[in-house]
This record gives C-alpha cells, sequence and structure tokens, in this order.
C-alpha cells in the first residue's frame, strides 16, 4: 500500500480569491507609483474604491469568459501563457476606456488620473502571470527532485509501457523522455 503524501492542488476557485487580492494591491499599488506618494487622501480613497468597483467586476469577468478559471495550471504552457496576457491586455482596453467615460461622468477628474488604467495593466499582468505559472515551476521542481532517488541513493527507475497509440504515443514518450534521465525505445 502506498503512503505518500496526497499533495495539494491549487484549484481555480482559489484563482479567483488570489486573482481579487492581485487586483486590490495592483490598484492600490497602481495610485501609489502614479502619486508618487504613500500617503493617499480620503478623496484618493474614494478615487481608488470607484476605480476598484470598476475594475474588479470587470476584469474578474473577462477572466471568466476567456477562460482562466477552466484551465489546469500545472500543465500550463505557450497557449496558457498567451492566453493570459491577452487576457489581461483586454481587460486593461475596457477598464482604460469605460473609466475615462465614468471619471467624466462623475467628476473625479483631478483625483482619477487617466494613466492609472494603464499602470494598473501593466502591474496586474506580470502578477497574474507569476501566480498562474509559479505553480508549474513548483509542481516540475517537485516531481524531478522527488521519487528519483531511494534512501540509499540508488536511481529508482519507472517502467512505462504505451500500446497502440501511434502518433499520440509517440509525442507522450518524448514528453516522458525529456523528463527522465533514461528512456529506452522499442517498437
Amino acid at each position: 500500500m502506498d503512503h505518500t503524501p496526497q499533495m495539494f492542488v491549487l484549484r481555480n476557485r482559489y484563482f479567483l480569491l488570489i486573482d481579487l487580492i492581485l487586483s486590490i494591491c495592483s490598484v492600490v499599488l497602481s495610485f501609489m507609483l502614479r502619486l508618487e506618494t504613500i500617503e493617499l487622501t480620503d478623496r484618493r480613497w474614494l478615487a481608488i474604491i470607484f476605480f476598484l468597483s470598476l475594475a474588479i467586476p470587470i476584469r474578474l469577468g473577462i477572466f471568466l469568459i476567456y477562460g482562466m478559471y477552466s484551465r489546469y495550471w500545472i500543465n500550463a504552457g505557450p497557449g496558457e501563457l498567451m492566453l493570459c496576457i491577452s487576457t489581461c491586455f483586454m481587460s486593461g482596453v475596457i477598464i482604460t476606456i469605460l473609466s475615462l467615460v465614468l471619471v467624466r461622468a462623475f467628476g473625479l477628474e483631478s483625483e482619477l488620473p487617466r494613466s492609472i488604467p494603464v499602470i494598473d495593466t501593466l502591474i496586474i499582468t506580470p502578477l497574474v502571470l507569476n501566480a498562474r505559472f509559479s505553480m508549474r515551476a513548483y509542481y516540475h521542481q517537485r516531481n524531478h527532485r522527488s521519487g528519483r532517488q531511494a534512501t540509499d541513493g540508488r536511481k529508482i527507475w519507472r517502467q512505462t509501457l504505451i500500446i497502440g497509440a501511434d502518433h499520440t504515443g509517440v509525442q507522450v514518450l518524448d514528453v516522458l523522455a525529456q523528463a527522465a534521465d533514461h528512456v529506452v525505445r522499442r517498437s
């Protein structure tokens, strides 16, 4: 009986919470960078709350529509990288357009600089990428460290038999060969 501990899997509902926290931090940091101060007045906090109430539902909605909460991020690759970048960019464009219109309608031009949505997009993009792809890096490192050596230092080899998979089987074998130190190919 195998008594290996179950690894914690960060599910997509946790990414929703992470994105919410990162969005709040990104907006506050955008204001601090733009205004070059960490001391924000009550009117600035009102503008931050206004911008958060606009940006968070739009960003999370676009993330949902683009499928950011339906991916298996442990196996994220170049396609998911492009998805993250395009989703963050698209949400940034929509937030920028809506904030420019609504700021004028609510008379917050003096409290909400026009560059805030752009700065926010530039901050949130690497934060979202880091949150998603750090999982892949963590599990990659974890899998390469564990299970490779016995307690006495001997290498542990796992045998895998791929039968009747044609081209897909060759692709699986190539992935296994990249991950393993030693692969024996037999036809």
